[in-house]
């Protein structure tokens, strides 16, 4: 990595220990590209985050003030549109949770609620994803159209689409005219176990959704669809990783996560999550 890279994947976070925050320093003292730096964590998706971490570090005045200034802009920004999601959000859980529909949101919006519920503004959405029962598509696609959203197959943004049983993802998009967005989107995945989408909605056993966003980063690395294909890593997947990791498992033992895996059939996709965790992070100890 460039030491600008470096330099953003370090700020990545919201927890930091002594020999990050030397590193952090030792790199500043060097200089840096800041127009590179910019860039690097626009495409990355963790241009918020860098900036509340530049904040809290009280490094902010080192930063020439156009790029301060645009920085803070785009928290600013993200900050209202991510109370807006939660906002437009809150209607369609509290139907599944009365419907008693098996339908949960996850990554980024469930993250606004846990791993960074201290300041919604850090991190950047696109979406609102959702996992959901199969046995439940009918029931959601009727409360959804009927909510004014319409609804497309994944990947096929051209054309509505009915349910059909034997497809397992739909985005759902509502126009919405406002000053954050002109659209508002809804991903569900209908591929998963009644079991998986349980355990996460619950959230008794953190394994559980750990294990599941390893194997999201795993297929997200890995897809030849995306834009992050062939590259090693998933920045913005890889923080929240290592933020869940962080305030869920740092106490569990590696031994009890290593067996789930082999009984979800993940151990690949936690291997190679863990691999790449170690080699960007110094305080994750499986």
């Amino acid at each position: 990595m460039t030491k600008e890279e470096t330099f953003a994947v370090l700020l990545g976070r919201t927890h930091f220990d002594q020999f990050t925050k030397t590193r952090i320093y030792h790199i500043l003292k060097s200089g840096i590209d800041w127009y590179s730096f910019l860039n690097i964590c626009i495409i990355n998706k963790t241009l918020c985050l860098v900036y509340r971490s530049l904040q809290i570090l009280e490094l902010l005045p080192l930063l020439p003030t156009i790029i301060k200034n645009n920085m803070e802009y785009h928290y600013k920004c993200n900050c209202k549109q991510n109370n807006y999601f939660l906002k437009a959000s809150e209607p369609i859980i509290s139907y599944f949770e009365q419907k008693r529909i098996m339908a949960t949101p996850v990554k980024g919006l469930r993250f606004l609620k846990t791993i960074y519920s201290a300041d919604c503004g850090v991190r950047i959405l696109s979406d609102i994803d959702f996992i959901a029962s199969d046995k439940d598509k009918s029931k959601i696609h009727s409360f959804m159209t009927e909510s004014g959203f319409n609804t497309y197959l994944i990947n096929n943004t051209d054309s509505l689409c009915s349910i059909n049983s034997t497809v397992k993802s739909y985005f759902y998009i509502k126009i919405e005219k406002n000053e954050f967005q002109d659209k508002l989107r809804f991903d569900f995945d209908f591929s998963f176990a009644d079991d998986l989408i349980n355990q996460i909605r619950e959230n008794q056993n953190p394994l559980y959704e750990f294990l599941f966003l390893c194997q999201n980063y795993f297929l997200d690395v890995h897809s030849k669809s995306n834009a992050s294909a062939n590259k090693k890593y998933n920045n913005i997947k890889l923080i929240d990783l290592h933020e869940y990791y962080l305030k869920y498992l740092k106490k569990i033992s590696f031994k009890e996560i290593n067996e789930l895996s082999a009984h979800m059939q993940l151990k690949k996709e936690l291997e190679y999550t863990i691999v790449c965790l170690k080699e960007l992070y110094t305080d994750i100890t499986f």
